[in-house]
């Protein structure tokens, strides 16, 4: 099934935080081994996470553009297109929580 509006994306943004909470204790024990950290800093972590994906679940309706004023007798029009592939050097100490 494809999903086509803002609202079935942030659906799913939705439940992936909700799954994510749900197995807190199970993604905050691998945060742990990973990072290192105390297993309460990873759940705490964790917890951003779910919270970032509810950002921008909730977000995913609100998309605004812009268009550059031009004179009445000009016309204006936007393309969205893909601008390319974009990478990230996540850090040690917060590599989920950076992924999210």
């Amino acid at each position: 099934m494809v999903q086509d509006t803002a609202q079935d994306r942030g659906r799913i943004l939705f439940k992936l935080a909700e799954k994510i909470r749900q197995e807190r204790s199970t993604f905050g024990d691998l945060e742990s081994r990973n990072t290192g950290k105390p297993i309460v800093e990873a759940e705490y972590d964790i917890a951003d996470v779910a919270t970032c994906f509810e950002y921008y679940g909730g977000l995913a309706t609100k998309i605004l553009g812009h268009v550059n004023p031009v004179p009445a007798n000009a016309l204006s029009f936007t393309l969205r297109e893909p601008v390319g592939v974009a990478a990230q050097i996540i850090p040690w100490n917060y590599p989920l929580l950076m992924a999210a």
